[in-house]
This record gives C-alpha cells, structure tokens and sequence, in this order.
C-alpha cells in the first residue's frame, strides 16, 4: 500500500516556505541566548546537565552540516546562533561549578 501526498511546494510559494523556515528555526534558537542569559542572571548553571549540552552540541553540529550540504540557509542561519549560545552555556557552566568553587 502506498499512499500519493502531494508536494507541499505545490501548495505554498518558496517566499513563505522560506519564511516559515526562518521563523520556526528562530524561536528554537532563541531558547540558547535565553538559557545563557538566565544562567549569567543566577550565577548558576546548576539545573542544566553537561551531558545533554554536549549531545545537543553534537545534534546542532550535524544539523547544520546537513543544512548546509542542502543549502538550507532558513535552517543553518539559526543554527549559528544556537551554537554560539549552547558553546556559550557550556562555558559558562564549567566556570561555574569546575573553577568558581
């Protein structure tokens, strides 16, 4: 059994698939700069494991390679963002349980 979709580009133009793209991929990678924000605001990375951050690092990492390979400039321009801010955070969270005690 096979099922026929059709195309979505069919259905929407290439402006606003772009735009759907930029968008939804700016509000995942808004949620690094706001981790990273609450994390100087505190002073603590407490709440936050350094393995999720470095599985996430390494998701993020090969998501954009994939974007970028596809030319998917709605994907991977985000994704910078997000990896600067995740690096960020890891930083951040070594200086303040490793080196700050």
């Amino acid at each position: 059994i096979t099922l026929a979709i059709s195309s979505p580009h069919s259905m929407v133009s290439p402006g606003a698939t772009d735009a759907l793209g930029y968008v939804g991929a700016s509000l995942l990678a808004s949620a690094a700069p706001i981790q990273f924000l609450n994390c100087i605001k505190t002073r603590s990375a407490a709440t936050i494991s350094f393995l999720w951050l470095f599985v996430f690092l390494c998701g993020l990492t090969l998501l954009i390679a994939y974007a970028i390979i596809l030319d998917l400039p709605p994907v991977w321009v985000p994704l910078i963002v997000e990896i600067v801010f995740t690096t960020a955070t890891i930083l951040l969270k070594a200086k303040y349980e490793l080196f700050d005690k």
